[in-house]
């Protein structure tokens, strides 16, 4: 591959990166209002993790592929971004096809008279944040059951946390003392 235009080294490093990248122009009606987003642009990772086929996509509209997703108010967020310049940030779950649901963190910035939507696949991040809320939860019913309690100091700032539980243990009501 010859890399001898921007727009060819800009496609590579794309399509080299770990985020999905799609790239939409703004489409406008008479009045001049946003009402509609184009799709000019895909790199492999959107191919790959979002399960679209570049050939599929390559001047389809948002609201013609994702129309439900106007009634979550992710469009008005794109056309705000494409109409003031300021990013938006989000968290989302997508179902890929033949994949199943997908969680994603999107930051989407506005490119000419456009938005670039940059995609991280945070499926795996989401999923070991639930594992480890229920082991907390395991944890803190374990405890509790045992009549035992947790406490902690910060040497830094010279505070420290109880646990619920560990009130009765000092002497003090159920829940008494700092807790993080």
């Amino acid at each position: 591959m010859s890399l001898t235009t921007s727009g060819d080294r800009c496609r590579a490093a794309a399509d080299a990166g770990p985020d999905a990248l799609v790239v939409f122009k703004r489409v406008r009606d008479s009045a001049n209002t946003i009402v509609d987003l184009e799709i000019i642009e895909v790199n492999v990772r959107a191919q790959q993790q979002l399960g679209l086929a570049r050939e599929d996509v390559i001047g389809k509209t948002y609201l013609g592929l994702l129309p439900h997703f106007r009634t979550e108010s992710a469009f008005d967020n794109y056309a705000k971004v494409v109409t003031t310049g300021t990013r938006f940030e989000c968290e989302f779950a997508y179902d890929v096809p033949k994949t199943g649901t997908r969680w994603f963190r999107q930051l989407a910035v506005r490119v000419d008279d456009g938005v670039a939507i940059s995609l991280r696949d945070v499926t795996k991040w989401k999923h070991v944040g639930e594992r480890v809320r229920e082991a907390e939860e395991r944890l803190r019913l374990a405890m509790g059951a045992a009549h035992m309690g947790a406490w902690s100091v910060d040497l830094e700032t010279d505070t420290y946390t109880l646990s619920e539980e560990a009130g009765p243990i000092f002497g003090l009501p159920k829940g008494a003392g700092p807790r993080s």
